[in-house]
């Protein structure tokens, strides 16, 4: 049963000799809530492995009640203070990262309850909702009670109206604070999806383009151009800044240190050290090696 909601991921703890974590999963209707406690860890969902993982397209809510955690989702990168909430795509890759004690709730919803609710929910994956902004106290406040409840006892028989009343509850949240992205069709913005769980699964494939998506998909390369109009970002923009994110994520952690910048560099297909160190200043304002040092000062040893 846990398989269904526990999907394949990478763990890597940041302390070592004393990491420890425990997480508890329970059911609320047709949800799935886990509480989960863990020390300080990075957490990777990267591979093509992931995409095809769940025949059934489910979407996660995660929330940290203790402790920050900093995430990349859907070729978007925030940090979630505790109360704050984000949206996740199961099908698609992401990261999660906190380097202090962390005690979070996750809420797996399935795509028809969800889609009920909220018509494009895949323009929400990656967008932090905030905790002091429209009901976003209240969806606090609710998951904590709910979990009260668990804890001493949960009354199974009202298990389907109180799903309903956090997935009404979330959806409020949602359209209060993110309205603007309600307004285009769920067929596009499914369109979308797909093209950028594909994109994100094969950011270190070097034939990676606009004509390469849109050969896979059966499509113009104008039609992907267009999927991508509403982002305001071309496709071809979206793919470097994704590569350029993911470098930058590897040369600011001390697991890659034994990795050479250009190593990285070729890891995320920018086989030129010029264009590499031109491209990366322009998007970060330092050299890559200036950038890991700096980093790599700022991180604990």
């Amino acid at each position: 049963m846990l398989q269904k909601f526990i999907a394949p991921i990478e763990v890597t703890p940041i302390e070592t000799v004393r990491f420890d974590a425990q997480f508890r999963v329970e059911s609320i209707g047709p949800l799935s809530i886990r509480k989960t406690v863990s020390m300080p860890a990075r957490i990777n969902v990267n591979d093509e492995r992931r995409i095809d993982y769940m025949a059934e397209q489910r979407f996660f809510l995660l929330m940290p009640v203790e402790g920050r955690v900093r995430y990349s989702h859907y070729g978007r990168e925030d940090e979630l203070e505790p109360g704050d909430f984000a949206l996740f795509d199961g099908q698609a890759p992401g990261r999660l990262e906190f380097t202090e004690p962390n005690t979070s709730f996750h809420l797996v919803l399935s795509a028809k309850d969800l889609k009920a609710r909220l018509p494009s929910p895949e323009n929400l994956c990656g967008l932090k909702t905030y905790r002091d902004r429209h009901y976003g106290l209240v969806v606090r406040a609710l998951l904590e009670d709910v979990w009260r409840q668990i804890e001493q006892g949960f009354p199974q028989e009202h298990g389907l109206t109180i799903a309903k009343n956090i997935l009404d509850v979330i959806a409020t949240a949602y359209s209060l604070q993110h309205g603007k992205r309600f307004s285009e069709s769920s067929s596009m913005s499914e369109r979308r999806a797909h093209i950028k769980r594909f994109i994100e699964a094969r950011l270190r494939d070097p034939n990676l383009s606009a004509s390469y998506v849109a050969d896979y998909f059966g499509v113009s390369t104008r039609y992907v151009s267009m999927i991508f109009e509403k982002e305001r970002e071309p496709i071809s923009a979206y793919i470097l800044r994704r590569r350029l994110e993911e470098c930058a994520h590897q040369l600011a952690s001390r697991d890659w240190a034994s990795y050479s910048v250009t190593d990285i560099a070729r890891e995320w297909c920018f086989v030129n050290r010029a264009h590499f160190s031109r491209v990366f200043k322009k998007r970060f304002g330092t050299s890559p090696r200036e950038y890991r040092r700096l980093k790599l000062q700022q991180t604990p040893g």
